[in-house]
């Protein structure tokens, strides 16, 4: 989904990720070959020791990449979830996601645990700002720090038990809703 703002993004900041040290990754299978085949000649001009994997990762897999991950960039507007976020905050790796709520996961990574820029609905368009603001974060250890703890305790916090007490108040509301309609 819009995966060529990433590139649009590497673009712009490649030499800013190269002198922090930072190597970059695009990692999933697309269903578009066409397009697909366009993101990986860009990204490799872009960016030439870019790493690609192009194809679908098994848990272990995905789990392996984000222990390394400094920055998720989850580059759509809009989805409906997004569960590389969750996925990613899941091993301390905080995303890129778009400002506002066009992007499901932000309910549970609530803005502390990412990093929110301008994401316009065309995906050629990442404004200069976005790429400072996300440079600058690259950029300062500590700030990586703090919002990494954020997205791994936020993901990590939504679990059996948390689902269970929220089913549960939603349940007596409902049933107190139902016994006041009888009165």
């Amino acid at each position: 989904k819009q995966t060529l703002r990433f590139v649009r993004f590497v673009k712009q900041a490649k030499e800013a990720l190269k002198d922090l040290g930072f190597h970059v990754l695009l990692a999933g299978a697309s269903g578009d070959a066409v397009y697909s085949e366009k993101v990986r000649k860009e990204l490799l001009e872009a960016f030439p020791t870019a790493i690609i994997v192009d194809s679908f990762l098994s848990a272990n897999s995905l789990g392996a990449i984000f222990r390394h991950t400094a920055l998720n960039f989850h580059p759509c507007s809009y989805d409906a979830y997004g569960m590389t976020i969750v996925e990613a905050a899941c091993f301390g790796a905080p995303s890129v996601i778009a400002e506002g709520d066009g992007v499901g996961a932000i309910a549970l990574i609530r803005g502390n645990g990412c990093i929110q820029v301008e994401m316009p609905k065309n995906e050629n368009d990442f404004s200069e700002a976005s790429v400072k603001k996300v440079v600058d974060f690259l950029g300062n250890r500590e700030a990586r720090d703090s919002v990494s703890r954020t997205a791994k305790a936020n993901a990590l916090a939504w679990g059996e038990g948390a689902h269970g007490e929220k089913l549960l108040a939603i349940m007596n509301r409902a049933s107190a809703e139902i016994a006041a309609s009888k009165e």
